[in-house]
């Protein structure tokens, strides 16, 4: 099962982040785009024709006309990839959301286990 955590090298634990999850994805759910595209309608138009074929992989487009950085699309495109989001199995995202609902956390960002950061950063109200 996909999930957000990766280990590195290392043994350490990286945090989760887009970059670590993005590494983590099998070759499958990814479709890589490296040649320039317009973001006008290019990446609406391709999501739409990957949907009518039945697939529904993130799509990384490498080199947007105008910006400097990748664009990534299509990331909740699967609610299989949306469970595997927040550690649930196949289906199983209702469940960990229900009980997510009922355990509310502190508004801020927090600190993953093993960083070293002793508390949350809270964020100015």
């Amino acid at each position: 099962m996909l999930t957000l955590d990766r280990w590195t090298t290392a043994g350490a634990l990286e945090p989760p982040s887009l970059r670590t999850w993005l590494a983590a994805l099998p070759e499958r759910d990814l479709l890589r785009v490296s040649e320039p595209v317009d973001l006008d309608y290019y990446p609406t138009a391709l999501v739409l024709e990957l949907e009518r074929q039945g697939r529904s992989p993130v799509v990384w487009l490498d080199a947007p006309t105008g910006f400097r950085g990748p664009v990534i699309t299509n990331l909740f495109g699967c609610r299989d990839r949306i469970a595997a989001m927040v550690g649930a199995p196949p289906g199983g995202f209702n469940a960990v959301w229900s009980r997510a609902q009922g355990q509310p956390r502190a508004r801020g960002l927090h600190s993953p286990p093993g960083s070293g950061l002793s508390q949350s950063h809270r964020f100015r109200q």
